[in-house]
């Protein structure tokens, strides 16, 4: 495997696929993080040029069979990954005086409703998943930051209910952004970098001055400093020794802005599975899948190898039998662009976000499998897709006995 990090020179524009142009729109807005495939058509653009020879049919091919994870933050040499969407944090809403010592968490899981006072329209099979039953009178939700840090992702994920897991700091909103950002890395968070706004004009080539009425606008992620992205090429083929020592800048993302390219030798433990996660998912009888990366699914919201019944069998590892017993997903994300192929637009597409999380029972076969060959592998249905880095995933437990006391 090869692991590279880059680090963006400007503040760097992932459009969120919002139509862009004269009597469509004057503004370009960015997601809040870049999706793998910003990552995947730019490396390889990146090493087809150095490469060289062109773009012709069979080095097209070469260059979209190369498997490519990430991006994923890194901060420090340490990694760090989207959100899980089952976890609500808290605050008592009752105490002002020291809030810290106050904030508190609560795990989302399955749980049976009583069938004669509840019930739900999910999915034959599928049950409903809420916060805990917490003991706590008034609380007020303080918000899940947007990456965690490998260790408290570790935390989290090995053990069935997150005990022992600290939460963010409390932040206060008049506090200075360098501050509360220090404070919430020293715990093991990161928030999504800052929006850097920018206002621009249309140039007349004839005048090279600006014509009037031609305003548009953009709005980029402006990294903090000592915050790089990492990738990691597990398949490069014939690429693979153009980088070796990749060293140099290349665009990133739209307007051209440029990021540092250079080869990681140090990524490969930041990558890794912690011993720890194997550990726990050993004989566990329920498991989590939590999305690394956006996924793309043939049902949608449901991985296509989840056949009837809601039972499947992950990418790849058909000696793990997983049945499918509840689900946090967040609303879809449209995905589309400009098809240089075919020259023409791409259609959209629809989304799983990042840190959606999926509880199973195991049925059949060795969970540690999971850890062993799935860490931070794509589940996607299409083998494309898996190739440019959508759906990766993380493994953890969950205790699948404890499926009451929602609230």
């Amino acid at each position: 495997m090869i692991y590279l990090t880059f680090t963006p020179r400007d503040p760097i524009i992932a459009r969120d696929g919002r139509p862009f142009g004269l009597g469509v729109g004057r503004h370009v807005k960015s997601v809040q993080w870049p999706y793998p495939s910003v990552l995947a058509g730019s490396l390889r653009t990146l090493m087809g040029k150095l490469l060289g020879g062109g773009f012709g049919p069979d080095t097209v091919e070469n260059l979209k069979s190369v498997t490519i994870a990430g991006p994923l933050p890194m901060y420090d040499g340490q990694l760090f990954l989207p959100a899980p969407k089952d976890v609500f944090f808290f605050a008592s809403s009752a105490v002002r005086d020291d809030a810290e010592a106050h904030l508190g968490y609560l795990p989302k899981r399955p749980f049976c409703p009583r069938p004669e006072e509840e019930g739900c329209d999910n999915p034959a099979g599928l049950l409903p998943v809420a916060p805990l039953q917490t003991e706590e009178e008034e609380i007020k939700g303080i918000g899940n930051p947007a990456f965690w840090s490998m260790q408290r992702m570790t935390e989290w994920l090995s053990t069935p209910n997150g005990e022992g897991l600290a939460p963010p700091p409390y932040l206060e909103e008049d506090a200075e952004i360098e501050n509360r950002s220090l404070r919430m890395v020293r715990r093991g968070f990161l928030q999504s970098p800052a929006t850097d706004r920018r206002i621009h004009v249309k140039i007349d080539s004839s005048t090279l001055a600006a014509e009037e009425q031609m305003l548009f606008s953009t709005s980029g992620l402006d990294m903090a400093e000592g915050l790089v992205m990492s990738a990691r090429i597990t398949e490069a083929g014939d690429f693979s020794h153009v980088l070796e020592n990749l060293d140099t800048y290349h665009p990133f993302g739209g307007e051209r802005r440029l990021v540092h390219w250079h080869r990681d030798t140090d990524a490969e433990n930041a990558w890794a599975c912690p011993d720890r996660i194997g550990q726990a998912l050993g004989g566990a009888a329920g498991i989590r899948m939590v999305l690394a990366a956006p996924g793309i699914f043939k049902h949608g919201w449901k991985p296509g190898w989840l056949e009837e019944g809601l039972v499947g069998h992950p990418p790849g590892l058909p000696s793990v039998t997983l049945k499918l017993v509840g689900a946090v997903i967040d609303r879809r994300q449209p995905i589309s662009g400009w098809s240089l192929e075919s020259n023409g637009p791409k259609p959209i597409r629809r989304l799983v976000p990042a840190g959606s999380v999926y509880f199973f029972r195991v049925e059949e076969g060795d969970p540690r499998e999971l850890a062993d060959k799935l860490w931070l592998q794509s589940v996607c249905d299409a083998p494309q897709d898996r190739c440019d880095g959508f759906g990766s995933a993380l493994w953890g437990v969950w205790d699948d006995t404890a499926v009451k006391g929602g609230v």
